[in-house]
C-alpha cells in the first residue's frame, strides 16, 4: 500500500484527490489521520510557491510522501485578481457571499474571461519538489448550481458548458484544473511507485 499525506485542512480537497486514487492501492492521509498540526502562512507570489511553503511545512514532521495543492481563481478582468488571495478573500465570510461580491465586482467589467489554476507540490521522494499543474478555462457569471465548493457556483466552464457548480462530481473531476494537475501527478506515480489495483 502506497502512503501519502496531503498537506491541507480542507475536506473539499482530499475528498476530490482519493476519488481521483481510488481504483490505485494508494491510501491518502489527512493532517488529522497523521496528527498532525499544520497552517503556514502563504507568503509566496505564486501557487507554486505556496504549494511548496505548505508541502514543507508537513514534510519536516513526517517520513511519509507529502502532496500539498494551492490553486484559485484568477479573473482577467480584475488583473488576475483574486488568484493566490482566492482563500483569504473575504476571510470569515462563506463562499456564498464571496461569489456573490465577486459577482458585485464583475458586473460592469466586460471582460469576464478567467481560469481556475492548480498547482501540487510533492515532497520526499527527492531532493528537489516535483511540480504538477492543471489549468481550466471559462468565465465569471452569476451564481448557478450547489454543486463543489469554493468559486465553483460563479465559474462557467467553456468544456462543459455549464458552471462547475451544475457540474457532477464526476463531470468536475474529470476536466477541472484540479483533476488535470492530479492527472499529471497519476502519470508520474504510475512510473514510479504504484499501480492498479
Amino acid at each position: 500500500m502506497f502512503r501519502m499525506v496531503m498537506a491541507t485542512n480542507n475536506e473539499n480537497k482530499i475528498n476530490e484527490i482519493k476519488n481521483h486514487f481510488w481504483k490505485y492501492e494508494v491510501q491518502i492521509l489527512s493532517l488529522k489521520e497523521v496528527q498532525i498540526e499544520s497552517n503556514p502562512e502563504e507568503s509566496g507570489t505564486s501557487f507554486q510557491e505556496n504549494a511548496f511553503l505548505k508541502a514543507k511545512a508537513v514534510a519536516q514532521k513526517t517520513s511519509l510522501p507529502v502532496l500539498s495543492d494551492d490553486s484559485g481563481l484568477i479573473i482577467d478582468g480584475l488583473n488576475g485578481f483574486p488568484g493566490i488571495y482566492s482563500s483569504r478573500f473575504m476571510n470569515g465570510f462563506s463562499y456564498e457571499e464571496k461569489c456573490l461580491a465577486l459577482w458585485e465586482k464583475m458586473k460592469n467589467v466586460e471582460n469576464k474571461k478567467a481560469s481556475f489554476q492548480c498547482v501540487l507540490c510533492l515532497l520526499n521522494f527527492q531532493k528537489d519538489p516535483l511540480y504538477f499543474q492543471g489549468i481550466h478555462k471559462g468565465e465569471v457569471v452569476y451564481p448557478k448550481g450547489k454543486n463543489g465548493f469554493g468559486y465553483d457556483p460563479i465559474f462557467y466552464s467553456y468544456e462543459l458548458k455549464k458552471t462547475f457548480g451544475e457540474a457532477t462530481a464526476e463531470e468536475k473531476n474529470a476536466f477541472s484544473h484540479r483533476g488535470r494537475a492530479l492527472q499529471a501527478l497519476e502519470n508520474y506515480l504510475l512510473e514510479c511507485h504504484f499501480s492498479a489495483k
